[in-house]
């Protein structure tokens, strides 16, 4: 169990980068954040099937079919950035005049960077192959 101590912190660190990521595009952009109910959050049917049920699925497939620990992370991490992108291009078509796609897409960006280094630096050495 104490080996997962630093993949914790590691992933820890990706999730403040992001949130910095955020908070300075907001804040130079000047794109407040709105408080949406979970009724207002989804604009039809597609986009509320894509955001809640397509992770579930794809988190048990991934979970079923990783070969290790680490491709397991991976693509856990890619199909919720993926997730992301689409919660983008959604806000873009349905809710341009707000400029929330740009937060959205600048995050998935950072996200999709942090996997791609991870990816090649095998998460720095700190994920063990078994558990």
């Amino acid at each position: 169990m104490t080996e997962l101590v630093p993949l914790f912190l590691l992933l820890l660190n990706l999730l403040a980068i992001a949130y910095i990521v955020e908070k300075v595009i907001r804040h130079n952009l000047h794109i407040p954040k709105e408080k949406k109910s979970f009724d207002e959050r989804f604009y039809n049917f597609l986009h509320g099937f894509l955001i809640i049920a397509v992770p579930m699925i794809g988190t048990i497939v991934v979970t079923l079919f990783a070969e290790s620990l680490t491709n397991l992370l991976l693509w856990v991490i890619a199909l919720y950035t993926g997730i992301y992108v689409i919660e983008g291009i959604m806000e873009w078509v349905y809710a341009r005049e707000k400029r929330e796609y740009v937060v959205i897409w600048a995050v998935s960006a950072t996200m999709l960077a942090l996997v791609i280094v991870f990816y090649y630096t095998e998460f720095f050495g700190v994920v063990p192959d078994h558990v």
